[in-house]
């Protein structure tokens, strides 16, 4: 991993610990991890998309060439995408998953 790669996975983390912390989902178990497709081979690869949302485990993944190589705009959508579901408690993107993805990108400013 290069040095940019390695800064820009300390700030995937960041932004994900950051979120899961200003909206209490952390205190209730939320994580996050680098998605690993093997893992995940049960889940269609168009419902993956670059990040998954794991309401059994409580985890939030994101692909890590995706957070590594894309636009950090692209990835910061990406995380905020994810938490919303968390937050929302929605898998699907229903008005619940909307309002949250909108507070996120609001509170978290994707950039």
């Amino acid at each position: 991993m290069t040095r940019e790669e390695r800064l820009r996975a300390r700030r995937v983390g960041q932004w994900f610990r950051r979120a899961l912390r200003v909206w209490g989902l952390w205190d209730l178990g939320w994580r996050w991890a680098w998605l690993d497709p093997d893992d995940h081979a049960d889940v269609d690869e168009m419902a993956r998309g670059y990040g998954l949302c794991d309401f059994d485990t409580k985890m939030l993944y994101i692909e890590q060439g995706h957070a590594l190589l894309d636009d950090w705009r692209e990835v910061a959508d990406t995380c905020a995408h994810e938490v919303a579901h968390a937050l929302s408690g929605d898998s699907s993107h229903g008005s619940r998953f909307k309002k949250a993805f909108r507070a996120l990108a609001h509170r978290h400013r994707l950039d």
